[in-house]
């Protein structure tokens, strides 16, 4: 009697762990499909430690992005220690492109960014922002549509910026 009890535990100790990973590896495949692979909001572009989706955080500053923005990466923390949110996105653009988006600038300026008032070279370090982060070039402060400062920093290639560049937003702006 006490081994058919035994095997009974057994059985039923076998049963319930199948049934545990079962489970297990169905909401695997549900969060898999139904997107949630780990990216806060489900959003593939915002990288860990985000407290904001995109479009609230870029409303929130008065900023948009340039028409035709692509590869966009971002991180918008609100837990800065002066209250303030800190935003920084990556993305790549075109030169007609951000010509057009940086504004309040002198004329003739973005033809010769590289020798203009910018701070130059390895103009941005933004802890946890993924994606590409690493435009060395001209870092260009811009006012939002709320008055906000922010700093857009492009990649220069003889003395304009590049046809095809890598673009780091933040706001507030770093450098």
């Amino acid at each position: 009697m006490r081994t058919r009890m035994a095997g009974r535990r057994t059985g039923t100790a076998v049963a319930v762990v199948l049934a545990v990973i079962v489970a297990l590896g169905i909401a695997a495949v549900l969060r898999w499909l139904l997107g949630g692979n780990g990216h806060p909001f489900g959003d593939a572009r915002a990288c860990a430690g985000t407290e904001l989706p995109l479009e609230r955080a870029l409303d929130s500053k008065g900023i948009t992005l340039p028409p035709g923005a692509t590869d966009v990466h971002y991180i918008a923390r609100a837990g800065a220690p002066d209250g303030q949110l800190r935003l920084a996105v990556t993305f790549r653009s075109t030169r007609q492109a951000m010509n057009d988006y940086l504004t309040g600038l002198e004329p003739g300026v973005l033809d010769h960014i590289d020798e203009g008032p910018f701070t130059a070279g390895d103009v941005t370090d933004v802890p946890g922002l993924c994606g590409s982060t690493h435009p060395s070039g001209v870092l260009v402060p811009q006012r939002s549509a709320t008055g906000q400062a922010f700093g857009v920093a492009v990649e220069v290639d003889r003395h304009a910026i590049r046809g095809t560049t890598e673009v780091v937003l933040t706001a507030p702006r770093v450098g």
